[in-house]
């Protein structure tokens, strides 16, 4: 029954890696548009709608996966996921208005809004993430919830605070953004003490699930400071290192905070599908998650390396 689980988090984790890059892009277009903007427009601009495609693969998923929960996300989230979508709808919307207007000011108006879009959108999801890991906001026993208290609380604030570093980190190695390549490795490991802080302070048992997963634990430093490294050195490999460490670390996170959900009042097993549904669940995920990586590799093969190639060609005819 954990294999049903874990499939449905390593979908998360692969939408929450796309999604925090995109974060890291949204504050950069804010505070280094002008060094940044040619560098991420490559990036973003053939990327943004795979991201829209793990989040309903994901959600579809969790519908299978966990079947019985829908009736607390429901009752909980609806609120603060609908603003999410919102401003999910303004983020592709503006992105795309950026992407053909031919005047600069217009661009980077709308390229701010997009930003902002994003990062709302972005506070919405990791709010209610956060909630169902922490508890905060709702109340089991009564099956009522606050919203405000959702969206605003200390150890939300530190999972976005910590989200946002991490997205900062990863896009200056990435696309080696010049303003953040200094406070780059200073974001991750400020993310990272971010992290085991609330941790410790919120969910206690996490500290001993990291008790029993050292080794776990240190790959996760190992990664982490061989990405800084060959960063400093400006080796590519950096680059690709960083997207795995991204996604490992999001399933580290995973592991330290299993099987519990609200803080330890309740267990994840107790809404998971039977095992005759589950494995036909699992069957299609695979079959669907299989196809959709061989579909992403076409299509980042198309965009980004063929392209390359192409440009290269055409620059020794000339």
């Amino acid at each position: 029954m954990a294999l049903f689980y874990w499939i449905n988090y390593a979908v998360l984790a692969s939408f929450l890696t796309l999604f925090t890059i995109e974060i890291g892009v949204a504050l950069s277009f804010i505070f280094a548009y002008e060094s940044s903007k040619d560098k991420l427009r490559r990036y973003l601009n053939p990327i943004w709608q795979i991201t829209g495609t793990f989040a309903v693969f994901y959600v579809v998923n969790f519908v299978t996966t966990f079947p019985t929960a829908l009736v607390f996300v429901g009752n909980f989230y609806i609120a603060p996921l609908l603003g999410a979508a919102l401003f999910f709808i303004l983020r592709n919307a503006f992105l795309v208005y950026s992407e053909y207007v031919n005047d600069p000011v217009k661009e980077k108006k709308y390229l701010r809004v997009y930003s902002f879009s994003a990062l709302f959108a972005a506070f919405l999801v990791i709010s209610v993430l956060s909630s169902g890991v922490s508890g905060y906001g709702v109340n089991l026993s009564t099956g009522t919830a606050s919203v405000i208290a959702i969206l605003f609380n200390p150890f939300d604030m530190l999972v976005f605070a910590s989200v946002a570093l991490l997205g900062l980190f990863i896009d200056s190695v990435v696309f080696s953004i010049e303003p953040f390549r200094k406070i780059g490795p200073i974001c991750g490991l400020v993310a990272l003490v971010l992290v085991f802080f609330g941790l410790a302070a919120y969910l206690p048992y996490s500290i001993q699930n990291l008790g029993a997963n050292i080794p776990l634990f240190t790959l996760l430093f190992v990664l982490l400071f061989a990405i800084i490294l060959f960063n400093l050195v400006r080796n590519k490999i950096a680059r690709y290192i960083s997207f795995v460490w991204l996604f490992y670390s999001i399933i580290f996170f995973g592991v330290l905070q299993y099987p519990y959900w609200f803080g330890g009042s309740a267990l994840s097993s107790s809404y998971l599908v039977n095992a005759i549904v589950g494995h036909y669940a699992v069957l299609i995920t695979i079959v669907g998650g299989i196809f959709l990586t061989i579909a992403l590799s076409a299509f980042a093969y198309i965009t980004y390396f063929k392209k390359d190639y192409q440009n290269k060609i055409q620059n020794k005819r000339y």
